[in-house]
């Protein structure tokens, strides 16, 4: 082998560097600018990180407000920091409820299947089907093909 090539994570304008690649937001400033840079290593070990020339900061995301947050359990807000507390996202308990069918306060005449719930909000939602709600969907401020 002549040389590796891997991908890290830094963050323009300044000589921070983080191997972690599943981290979106900047480990020393907590900003969510790190970038993807190119490094190689060659046969004598020496570390060569490439550099674009012209290299410009993407305005894509800025053309549209963030949306107000939403407070409840079943609150979708845009992840804006490393710590911020996200909702679990759990079906209720009605949803996830099963009737068994050997215990003794069994009613005689009542389903032995499962609840199949359709009418809480985490239905409403996709939570329970595991689809994301439809403005969750696309970025607005994604760029379109023309």
């Amino acid at each position: 082998m002549n040389k590796v090539q891997r991908i890290l994570y830094s963050v323009p304008g300044k000589a921070r560097i983080t191997k972690d690649t599943s981290k979106k937001f900047c480990p020393h400033c907590g900003n969510p600018t790190l970038k993807r840079l190119s490094t190689s290593i060659d046969e004598d070990g020496t570390v060569r990180y490439w550099l674009a020339k012209n290299y410009t900061i993407r305005t894509r995301g800025t053309k549209y407000s963030l949306p107000k947050p939403q407070g409840g359990k079943y609150a979708l807000n845009p992840v804006l920091c490393a710590d911020q507390p996200m909702p679990h996202q759990r079906a209720p308990r009605k949803a996830m409820q099963r009737v068994d069918i050997l215990s003794d306060d069994i009613v005689a005449g009542s389903s032995p299947f499962r609840v199949n719930d359709v009418t809480s909000r985490a239905a409403h939602l996709g939570i329970i089907n595991k689809h994301p709600p439809q403005w969750a969907k696309r970025n607005p401020n994604e760029g379109r093909r023309k």
